[in-house]
């Protein structure tokens, strides 16, 4: 029989003070890395998607971090952004190494074997973990879960058995995504690769604004899409790619942020994007080139074409007048002969991942109710 146990006392949550009490993480005491001792700081941003991500902005000295004893991550826990865009979402940190974590972070730590630290994670990450998390939040200009929420969780639980052959399940689909994921972006380093090889040193012979074909305004806003499960994708001037049930575009299009940060992805086949979002392709099958030029000046495109005293802004009339080499034809056709393919399979993954996790979401609740059985798996 199932039974629903309070996450107390077989673990321990806790969160901090953070930015806001001197005994922690100052904000005065974070900066961009400048030695190799320098310590990572865990925001929000890195705990996407149930994963935990390797990107960090900002870095404490490493003196300030040996006095920072509560903040410091330096075992395997599930980390809960409590505040902020990434709200609820769930992750676990394993990595060998130390990182700090910021203030709008919780930690979930075990203190005995009664679960499985990957069981707690799915729970928190299905419909009935994340209805608790969220049956708190308050909030409107800066939402937030409380902690008494995530304290006060009820888990499903099951032997630890039944959670270790559940998490075996659940896995295995998160495997095969990250390795859909791993082959994507060496596939994209590899086009690129091909790109510098090709094209890196060849002198500009036309803009930006010859080779290009807008695509229609969208009038779809990033938060009318928060809540749906679409078929299609849906870009946004943000890190994270949405959903849609309809399409705007087909073929092999761009999508660049128009306000915040510079960046620009590309996607092959039917999709849509958000009013925030400038969506573009080209002429003469250059969009893959095009993608790739435009990744080799990433860097650029921050300090060149992106202006405001406040919200700083893609100021598109200096884009178009950018100059770039562009290829005749026969090189055109050597280089797409060469990458189309890769960028073909790498949205082909997305889509593959598209429906795995909508496998795992389907799963997550059958699993965790006992309504499929698990005795059968081999451990």
């Amino acid at each position: 029989m199932n039974k629903y146990e309070k996450l107390e006392p077989h673990v321990f949550v806790t969160k901090l003070a953070g930015f806001e009490h001197s005994k922690y993480i100052q904000h005065n005491e974070t900066r961009k890395k400048i030695n190799k001792s320098d310590v990572p700081l865990v925001q929000g941003k890195n705990i996407r998607n149930g994963r935990f991500v390797e990107n960090y902005d900002w870095y404490i000295d490493k003196r300030i971090s040996d006095n920072l004893i509560r903040s410091k991550l330096n075992k395997r826990c599930i980390l809960i952004p409590y505040v902020g865009s990434n709200l609820g979402e769930v992750g676990i940190f394993d990595h060998p190494y130390d990182c700090h974590m910021a203030s709008n972070i919780a930690k979930v730590e075990l203190t005995d074997d009664y679960y499985d630290l990957d069981y707690l994670k799915y729970y928190f990450q299905s419909d009935i973990g994340q209805a608790y998390l969220f049956q708190s939040k308050q909030g409107s200009a800066q939402p937030n879960i409380t902690m008494e929420a995530i304290r006060n969780t009820m888990v499903i639980y099951r032997e630890i058995a039944v959670q270790n052959k559940i998490v075996k399940v659940l896995k295995d689909i998160d495997k095969k995504i990250d390795y859909n994921t791993q082959i994507s972006n060496n596939l994209e380093e590899l086009a690129y690769t091909i790109f510098l090889h090709d094209f890196a040193n060849k002198t500009a012979n036309g803009i930006i604004g010859d080779i290009i074909v807008e695509n229609e305004k969208s009038k779809v806003k990033v938060g009318d899409a928060k809540n749906i499960k679409g078929e299609y994708p849906f870009f946004t001037s943000g890190e994270s790619i949405l959903e849609w049930n309809d399409y705007l575009v087909d073929g092999r299009n761009l999508f660049l942020n128009t306000g915040g940060n510079a960046d620009v992805k590309f996607y092959v086949g039917k999709a849509t994007y958000s009013t925030d979002t400038w969506c573009i392709t080209s002429r003469n099958e250059m969009s893959d080139y095009l993608f790739l030029y435009l990744k080799s000046i990433k860097n650029e495109l921050d300090r060149k074409f992106f202006h405001g005293s406040g919200l700083k802004h893609l100021q598109k009339p200096l884009f178009k007048h950018e100059k770039i080499y562009v290829p005749n034809q026969e090189e055109l056709e050597i280089f797409n002969d060469k990458v189309q393919k890769m960028f073909g399979l790498i949205s082909a993954n997305k889509i593959e991942n598209k429906k795995l996790n909508s496998l795992k979401e389907y799963l997550l609740p059958l699993l965790m109710n006992g309504q499929i059985n698990v005795d059968n798996i081999e451990i």
